[in-house]
């Protein structure tokens, strides 16, 4: 049985969701990480994957094998692995991360006419979410709260704990061991980015929709609650808006009903 499915999920009540006080010495919230990139990245990844078990397919560019096993690397518990080789894998994902950063794009006010107040601090932006060097991104987590367990599974879940390191989930499971329940959709939580160039990284759990699917209102309400939380819990984090402030995406929404998701979002 998996760490999700030892959570409760037989309670039609709404669960108390944790606050952040609840689990933000947990988490070591307020200390740094201090990764050192490995910028040598592609000289150290064979070495690792050949620790992990992990076989390399000759004729790869050292990106093109780290894109392809990197779920492997989320995939693996850190508390499996010896200290030395997390070490050294955070490094290798912070080195190659620093390689393809997202520079700071320009805001709304540069490119649209509109009186709304903020439009000097808001940007939209099409990139890799990974690779934003921002105080913190969004993650669409599942309720379980524990990643993505399928390797390279193209979601954004699996995409973030990839690119930050297992110590992520380490941090998603204690969190998810003092609740003692599944995430309620629209709640959420925060934790540090590893080996993200994101400082933070807030998870929250959105309305599940197929392609074609018409949201209900009580999704729309979900879907505006994930925002909210996210948002809120920010504001609990002094140091979260030292930086670049952070990136709100598209959560659990297939993609070509996200305009009509959010046109109708309270």
């Amino acid at each position: 049985m998996t760490e999700g499915q030892k959570l409760n999920e037989t309670s039609d009540r709404s669960p108390e969701m944790l606050s952040l006080d609840s689990y933000r010495a947990a988490v070591r919230l307020d200390e740094s990480t201090e990764i050192e990139p490995a910028f040598d990245w592609p000289d150290q990844l064979h070495g690792v994957l050949e620790q992990l078990g992990v076989s390399a397919a000759p004729g790869n560019s050292p990106q093109q094998l780290l894109d392809a096993r990197a779920g492997v690397l989320a995939a693996t518990d850190s508390f499996m692995l010896e200290e030395q080789l997390v070490t050294r894998i955070e490094a290798i994902l912070a080195g190659a991360s620093r390689g393809r950063l997202t520079s700071e794009p320009p805001n709304l006010a540069a490119s649209i006419d509109s009186s709304y107040p903020a439009t000097d601090q808001i940007s939209v932006v099409v990139a890799d979410i990974t690779t934003l060097e921002v105080d913190a991104i969004v993650n669409a987590a599942n309720k379980a709260m524990l990643g993505c367990r399928i390797p390279n599974h193209r979601c954004i879940d699996n995409a973030i704990h990839s690119a930050a390191g297992p110590r992520l989930r380490d941090d998603c499971a204690s969190i998810m061991a003092k609740q003692r329940t599944l995430e309620a959709v629209g709640a959420a939580k925060v934790t540090r980015g590893y080996a993200l160039p994101a400082r933070y990284v807030l998870h929250t759990v959105g309305p599940q929709l197929r392609p074609g699917d018409v949201p209900t209102q009580d999704e729309c309400e979900q879907l505006a609650s994930a925002y909210r939380s996210c948002l809120d819990l920010a504001a609990e984090v002094d140091s979260m808006f030292e930086r670049n402030g952070f990136d709100l995406a598209r959560i659990h929404t297939p993609q070509d009903d996200y305009a009509l998701m959010q046109c109708t979002t309270p």
